[in-house]
């Protein structure tokens, strides 16, 4: 069973609801890269409330990707600064 790791870093926003608004690759494998991309983009985060009013957000997502001839597996290393 062979087993690949990738990390991928990505420049995320979203928006006072929680949508993914923009996404910039900062490091990775183009290919690893495009497919988390793809991915991020269906996401949708709770929204970051400050002072009782929903905020946009920007910020760095660390992604930790393993896989085998079974599946991939995706662990979030670092959330939004």
């Amino acid at each position: 069973m062979r087993i690949s790791r990738a990390t991928v870093a990505l420049n995320i926003a979203t928006n006072e609801c929680g949508d993914i608004t923009c996404i910039r690759a900062l490091s990775g494998h183009p290919i690893i890269l495009s497919a988390a991309i793809e991915s991020v983009q269906s996401w949708k985060f709770k929204p970051t409330v400050i002072r009782g009013q929903p905020v946009p957000v920007y910020g760095k997502l660390v992604l930790k990707i393993s896989g085998t001839e079974r599946g991939l597996r995706t662990r979030i290393l670092a959330g939004t600064e």
